[in-house]
């Protein structure tokens, strides 16, 4: 059966019991004052409800057991049959069917007929006959007339056609169970078939409503237009999907109001920029990974390179161009959804190019999803699974294991032979700094330690120097955060004092972990690259006007992070610049701009921080020579 043969039998059916007549009754012929009177009772009670299922049940066996030749027995079975399964007692429901069945002269033809077909099909449905049920169903629209039993038939066939994967046509009879009950059910109803809605597929819903909206005059009533309007908002918000969000405030009378409490969701996801493709005039893309501490510390220095180098926040017309510089927070976990989301909104701001990944892990996600959308893009460090980029992806940061390896030579050459490790690297990264220690030069001394790891008790230290300075360890590589360098030179400066180590520890630190404020009881080593680390006990020698004039704004000299924030924004202003001051959504000229945005990255040259190189030079891994400088 189609969906319209289906909605016009069903609503047949409703029309006859919504009559200016109103309902037809079910005449039952009882032979006693007293029976008729039970009967009468139990009635009542069928149609209003009023009664919990267990007295209902208890009523009805009782008047079974009065009156069991009476004229009303086979109606009153039926109402047994159903109040049995509404309790979960299927065995006896369909034991007490089996008797109405194995005495056909009980059953009068017309509406006792009718509702046994019903209660077989709800017990056929139970066992998940669903195409059984239908069966005995379908025949029947048209023919039931009185409330209580179109009522029951419109649920059973509704949930015996979901049952079926007949799901077009499932929504159909939901239309016509909704018109074709009384205005004192339709909340119940309501309620069901909304729980109903929710296990249908997300695109069936999205395309019914579609064409609900579509077509005028589609014959669907209200009631079920609001209802799959709001189970398709809830989609469109467990999903994340803007365009959908705004597509419904578009076509759905009432606005936010129509979806109930999902309403303000709807307004705000459709707010957003997810969703959206182009490209703002010369727009600049961050996006800052926040999920752990270190990484928002990174987060906060590289801002502060970016703004510098896009002379923000002056206003446009003290700038030399108008870049416009557009930030997101990606504060995924394990999973890709919130990166994937801050990167959609950065493309719906208008972005061109996208700054992003502080670590392996961010880095891949950008990496992935800039590839797949053509978005050109800077990574702040290389990509820890994901190929090298290939398409509009440039790489400007440096792996750790890289710097550890520089780090080993120079700590292998001052006369260290074993090292220990403590990094906040992640424990898929941690053989990676293995491998570069020995390809240095030294051995590992024992087990990664990392920089998060707790003290065993409030007031100890937090790493195991003292038993591994008895051991004989005495040369350490921090791959960490500052605070980890600190603490590190902290306690051996305390082992120190008490005489735990030989001669002076041997301490080398990669370029994240910054200069520290005091390394007078180690030899200490720090890793290098372009003008870092910049060693000058005044302001006025620093040499490089620029860095001088970032001092003076700041209060500091750029560290690793603020100095690849500068570098990025700086060849991401030069790229930008090719643009027109426009906006595009026209696809094609998007993908044009983020081309020409593209190919401007592989050319760009300036004088950089990071690295002695200019620029990519063609290629997409920015060149650089490490080097490390024995602090003095």
């Amino acid at each position: 059966m189609g969906v319209a043969r289906a909605l016009l039998g069903v609503l047949f059916l409703s029309a006859c019991g919504a009559s200016g007549r109103g309902p037809t009754p079910v005449f039952v012929t009882s032979r006693t004052t007293d029976a008729t009177q039970s009967f009468e009772e139990l009635r009542d009670a069928w149609e209003r409800r009023d009664l919990e299922p267990a007295k209902q049940r208890a009523a009805i066996e009782y008047h079974v057991r009065r009156f069991p030749t009476d004229g009303s027995a086979a109606m009153t079975r039926l109402y047994l049959a159903f109040t049995m399964m509404q309790l979960g007692d299927y065995y006896r429901a369909d034991a007490t069917l089996a008797i109405l069945e194995a005495t056909p002269r009980l059953l009068r033809p017309g509406p006792e007929i009718d509702m046994f077909s019903i209660a077989r099909a709800k017990s056929l449905r139970h066992r998940g006959d669903n195409a059984g049920a239908l069966a005995l169903l379908q025949p029947l629209a048209g023919k039931a007339v009185d409330e209580t039993t179109r009522g029951i038939f419109l649920e059973e066939v509704t949930l015996a056609s979901l049952g079926a994967g007949n799901d077009y046509e499932s929504i159909a009879y939901m239309d016509a169970w909704l018109r074709g009950i009384s205005e004192d059910k339709r909340e119940t109803s309501r309620a069901k078939i909304a729980q109903a809605l929710e296990a249908m597929s997300p695109a069936v819903i999205e395309g019914t409503y579609r064409a609900m909206r579509s077509q005028t005059g589609s014959g669907y009533g209200p009631d079920i237009q609001r209802l799959v309007a709001t189970r398709l908002a809830h989609v469109a918000t467990q999903n994340e999907d803007a365009q959908l969000a705004r597509w419904l405030l578009d076509v759905t009378p009432g606005g936010a109001d129509a979806f109930g409490d999902v309403g303000p969701a709807i307004l705000e996801l459709a707010a957003s920029r997810r969703g959206l493709r182009e490209v703002q005039g010369r727009t600049v893309g961050l996006l800052l990974p926040i999920r752990d501490p270190e990484l928002r510390d990174a987060a906060a220095s590289v801002l502060r390179g970016v703004s510098w180098a896009l002379e923000l926040p002056k206003p446009a017309g003290e700038r030399k161009d108008a870049v416009r510089l557009v930030v997101r927070n990606d504060a995924g976990g394990k999973d890709t959804e919130g990166s994937d989301l801050a990167m959609e909104e950065l493309f719906g701001e208008g972005a061109a190019v996208v700054i992003a990944g502080l670590d392996g892990t961010s880095a891949d996600r950008a990496l992935k999803w800039a590839e797949s959308h053509g978005m050109p893009l800077l990574l702040l460090h290389p990509p820890e699974k994901e190929a090298l980029p290939n398409r509009a992806g440039y790489v400007l940061g440096e792996s750790r294991d890289a710097q550890v390896t520089v780090l080993a030579r120079a700590l292998a050459a001052a006369g260290g032979k074993a090292a220990q490790i403590l990094t906040s690297s992640e424990n898929t990264a941690r053989t990676a700094l293995d491998g570069a220690l020995s390809q240095g030069g030294l051995q590992k001394a024992r087990e990664t330690v990392g920089c998060d790891v707790a003290p065993p008790r409030p007031g100890l230290p937090r790493f195991p120097l003292d038993a591994w300075a008895k051991q004989g360890v005495s040369t350490f590589v921090v791959a960490g955060p500052r605070d980890c360098l600190a603490d590190t030179l902290a306690e051996i400066k305390i082992l120190g004092q008490k005489k735990a180590f030989g001669s002076r520890p041997l301490v080398a630190a990669t370029l994240d972990a910054e200069l520290p404020d005091s390394y007078a009881h180690t030899r200490f080593f720090a890793a290098g690259a372009g003008v870092l680390p910049i060693i000058a006990p005044k302001p006025e020698e620093i040499g490089d006007p620029e860095v001088t004039a970032f001092y003076k704004e700041f209060g500091q000299t750029p560290k690793w992070w603020s100095a690849l924030g500068r570098d990025a924004g700086i060849l991401a202003r030069q790229a930008v610049s090719a643009l027109p001051a426009n906006t595009t959504a026209n696809p094609e000229a998007v993908i044009q701009r983020h081309a020409i945005v593209a190919g401007s990255l592989a050319r760009a040259r300036a004088p950089l921080w990071s690295t002695e190189a200019p620029g990519f030079e063609g290629s997409h891994v920015l060149a650089r020579t490490l080097h490390v400088v024995e602090m003095k």
